[in-house]
């Protein structure tokens, strides 16, 4: 059981601070420059929420879900595509740690069964891993546990899966 932010994928990557799947959002090729003010002041408001170890923690689940449905609103308010995902993908500084194929070559041939298991998103993962490994789709040892996208007939994010 592995996880993707920062331990499949880098942390850096020459000499530059790596991306995380919820950065792919704050893309050019997504991201108005509204939607990142206004989820950087999401972010300073429910960060110290976050880490304040004194909010009891069903307090602050509450605090944690307000932060994500304003978050996902704002998301849909992009109407982001695949397509768009795709390309804002292409200039994020994401890449797989080295050695990271040859992991998944050798828990395929001893036949063990790899879990990723994210807090991020699973479209976002589901792409990034396939561009570096070719029959992805056909590897029943993978399982990718995260926050699913949903789509609309017209191709338009609507929201996330409940889970």
């Amino acid at each position: 059981m592995v996880d993707f932010d920062y331990t499949i994928s880098t942390f850096q990557f020459d000499g530059q601070r790596g991306h995380s799947c919820f950065d792919v959002f704050m893309s050019d090729a997504i991201a108005t420059q509204e939607f990142k003010d206004e989820t950087l002041k999401l972010k300073d408001k429910y960060l110290p929420i976050e880490h304040d170890n004194k909010i009891p923690r069903e307090e602050k689940i509450i605090y944690m879900e307000e932060w994500w449905n304003k978050a996902e609103k704002l998301m849909v308010d992009l109407k982001i595509t695949k397509d768009k995902i795709k390309a804002a993908i292409e200039t994020c500084n994401i890449h797989l740690r080295h050695g990271f194929r040859n992991f998944i070559k050798s828990a395929e041939s001893a036949q063990v069964q790899t879990f990723i298991v994210s807090g991020g998103i699973l479209d976002v993962i589901g792409t990034i891993l396939r561009q570096d490994i070719d029959d992805l789709a056909q590897n029943d040892l993978i399982k990718l546990i995260s926050n699913i996208m949903m789509f609309d007939d017209n191709g338009l994010f609507t929201g996330f899966a409940q889970p």
